[in-house]
């Protein structure tokens, strides 16, 4: 887990430098209605099976169980699924506070308080 975390958090630093406001605010909608309408839920899961996907096999290519690898990225989507979810929710929030929001959650994802 803590691998998938540091992994996924590398990815994020930086990346509020990349989203425009546009953007921004069009991913913010969406995500608001996956978080407002249970119905969307699943959806939003079977949305990040291929991340998770991809993310367990560079576990396992760096010598992880297959197994264990499928259950770390399973888990850190879903942490970061609900991290984003929730970020979604601020009438305000911005690109600044969508990559705190990430790492934090790596960050608790990885083990840290």
């Amino acid at each position: 887990m803590v691998r998938a975390a540091s992994g996924l958090r590398a990815a994020f630093d930086g990346m509020e430098a990349d989203l425009d406001e546009d953007e921004l605010s069009r991913m913010r909608r969406r995500l608001r209605l996956a978080a407002t309408t249970p119905a969307l839920r699943p959806s939003v899961q079977a949305g990040t099976a291929a991340t998770a996907a991809a993310v367990a096999a560079a576990l396992a290519e760096g010598g992880a169980d297959a197994g264990e690898a499928d259950v770390a990225a399973t888990a850190a989507l879903a942490g970061l699924t609900e991290a984003l979810l929730a970020w979604s929710q601020s009438p305000h929030a911005s690109a600044a506070d969508l990559g705190r929001v990430l790492r934090r959650a790596c960050d608790i994802l990885g083990g840290a308080r």
